[in-house]
């Protein structure tokens, strides 16, 4: 009574440490998970004629953007992270020589339109704005070594 006794219950770990000496040592791994994104845009002639540009997919029939053509701008983004990547935000302005028709997206496991514009819209009246927001696209799942969202956009050539 009245004393007070060290107990070192301790074990030797990994290093250079005795057992019951009051030090030890472990070891851990860590795994540091985050996305990795990258976005292109591409642009083809989806029918010369304008017909199915508001069907999604649709039948591709076209070579040139002639007047009456429809065009489709696809924005097409990867995660090839290893964390999901969350709040994308896609956003495009058409040129003033289109009249918007519509937009799709796929792929993403959230998001939506915050802008677009009415289809028929000018583009060289008014501004024609196509801005998707909140989109999350999960990490890849082996063996697959990214994950695709897509937002497609159809226009015709005024």
């Amino acid at each position: 009574t009245g004393a007070a006794e060290n107990v070192l219950a301790d074990d030797t770990g990994t290093s250079n440490e005795a057992a019951g000496d009051g030090d030890h040592s472990a070891t851990g791994a860590y795994i540091i998970a985050s996305a990795d994104i990258s976005g292109v845009k591409t642009v083809t002639v989806h029918s010369e004629d304008g017909t199915t540009c508001d069907i999604f997919p649709g039948t591709v029939t076209g070579e040139y953007a002639i007047p009456g053509a429809c065009v489709e701008y696809v924005i097409t983004v990867e995660n090839a992270g290893s964390a999901p990547a969350t709040d994308i935000i896609v956003n495009d302005v058409l040129p003033a020589e289109l009249e918007y028709v519509a937009v799709t997206f796929d792929g993403f496991t959230t998001g939506s339109f915050t802008t677009e514009p009415a289809e028929g819209d000018d583009c060289g009246a008014v501004t024609c704005e196509v801005d998707f927001t909140g989109g999350t696209l999960p990490a890849a799942v082996a063996p697959a070594t990214e994950t695709t969202g897509t937002v497609t956009i159809r226009a015709i050539v005024k």
